[in-house]
């Protein structure tokens, strides 16, 4: 599922880029109840950019995974929104903010100019 975040700044291909996407998308899960349970949860930044007549073009620039396991996979509600919040709050980035103009997070990852946590 491609979900829209705060815009933040990144390097990609030998320029500063601003990414305003995530998608995120599971891909294992043992299906097991409690803290025996673990699923991979993989994630891809990129930005959306319109386009004429009427559609998006997605690139994407950096992803990875994070694996959720014990007593995190056993709060789990089994929702997508609580697996969106989970990966934004471990990859420090925010949903957009409605009715105001968002600005980079200063204290993002992304703008060290280093890889996202893994």
């Amino acid at each position: 599922m491609i979900v829209n975040i705060q815009p933040v700044q990144s390097w990609a291909n030998g320029k500063i880029t601003e990414l305003n996407i995530i998608d995120i998308y599971g891909t294992i899960d043992n299906y097991v109840n409690g803290v025996d349970g673990k699923t991979t949860i993989c994630w891809n930044i990129g930005n959306q950019t319109p386009v004429q007549p009427s559609g998006v073009v997605n690139t994407f620039v950096q992803g990875g995974n994070f694996d959720l396991q014990g007593q995190e996979y056993a709060s789990w509600d089994g929702t997508n929104e609580w697996v969106i919040n989970w990966v934004l709050q471990k990859l420090n980035l925010q949903r957009p903010f409605v009715g105001m103009v968002a600005t980079p997070i200063p204290t993002s990852p992304l703008l060290k100019g280093g890889a996202l946590p893994q």
